[in-house]
């Protein structure tokens, strides 16, 4: 018989890469924020300080990862890749939250 995961043709660490996963286009053509201002993030990390940052999700959704990474103090002064935001909220949060540098795809 055959193991479970097997059996569902789920094969670990044996996934192909696609171009496709790497190399879509943006469904509209370009971000709704294509360009972000300094003014723009900074407001952004302030208002994730206070609890307060509505973007691209409802309040509660930003303040999900800021929660989850008050618990990571290994995540302090690091690198952290962001890929794929439309405003910088996720970027403002992992700012805020102390990382050093953002690398965002």
């Amino acid at each position: 018989m055959k193991d479970s995961k097997e059996a569902l043709g789920l094969i670990y660490n044996e996934q192909p890469v696609m171009a496709w996963y790497f190399d879509q286009k943006y469904r509209g053509n370009t971000a709704e924020t294509p360009v972000w201002t300094k003014k723009q993030v900074e407001d952004y990390i302030k208002s994730a300080a206070r609890g307060t940052l509505k973007s691209t999700y409802d309040v509660s959704e930003t303040n999900a990862p800021k929660e989850g990474l008050g618990h990571a103090s290994e995540f302090k002064n690091t690198r952290v890749l962001v890929n794929g935001s439309e405003k910088p909220w996720a970027e403002a949060v992992v700012l805020e939250q102390g990382t050093k540098e953002i690398v965002n795809r």
